[in-house]
């Protein structure tokens, strides 16, 4: 898993710490239904399917759900988090606070009190919910801020990496190739000792200066 640099450095914490902390709480989410699902088997519906059976399916979306987002930050992931953590918290509250009786091939789940396993598994939902949340609305400005990718590094190249690059032969019209900034020096060098030495010869014989003054006075 490559490090971004400094300068992506903290969306690339934040990404992770809310892939790793949404993970947690659906582990904990799963292992909880896993765990009570043999308490509620003989709770069934019309369909012959239990309350425990229930609980065992919301354990293995939990699972995966909390898996995927391990493994890949889509927004797809990050989407299934959310429904699931949602829809689980949503109807542990429901079956808590209201009795709808059966619905369906579901059995009635009507529970309304709270035990320690039941707590730990609201608090992981409703930790799984914002934290997904913080996630989905989140992806596409840290995916922007983190280019993983060569073809995003390209894309937004280093400053440094722009200043030094080596000037194009474009940048000097010469027929003769990369030999021009070579030319151009070798000229500029020529005509500033020229230059000096004619300044030097001028301080040291006064005199022709004069003359030169005189000389234009008189035409």
């Amino acid at each position: 898993m490559p490090i971004p640099e400094h300068r992506h450095l903290r969306p690339w914490l934040i990404s992770w710490l809310l892939r790793l902390s949404t993970a947690a709480a659906l582990a904990i989410d799963a292992y909880v239904h896993a765990d009570l699902a043999g308490r509620y088997d003989p709770n069934r519906g019309s369909a012959a399917i239990s309350q425990g059976d229930l609980f065992r399916l919301e354990a293995g979306v939990s699972a995966f759900a909390a898996l995927a987002l391990i493994l890949t930050a889509w927004r797809l992931t990050w989407t299934l988090a959310l429904l699931v953590a949602g829809s689980a918290l949503g109807g542990l509250l429901l079956y808590r606070y209201y009795d709808p009786g059966s619905l369906g091939p579901l059995p009635d789940m009507y529970e309304p009190s709270w035990y320690p396993e039941k707590t730990l598994a609201a608090i992981a939902e409703g930790a799984a919910v914002i934290t997904a949340a913080f996630g989905l609305f989140g992806h596409g400005s840290w995916r922007r801020s983190t280019p993983s990718s060569p073809r995003a590094r390209s894309e937004h190249p280093r400053t440094d990496d722009v200043q030094r690059a080596p000037p194009e032969d474009s940048q000097f019209p010469n027929d003769g190739g990369g030999d021009a900034p070579a030319a151009l020096d070798t000229v500029h060098r020529i005509d500033y000792r020229h230059q000096a030495s004619h300044r030097e010869r001028t301080a040291m014989n006064p005199r022709s200066l004069g003359g030169s003054r005189e000389r234009h006075r008189r035409s």
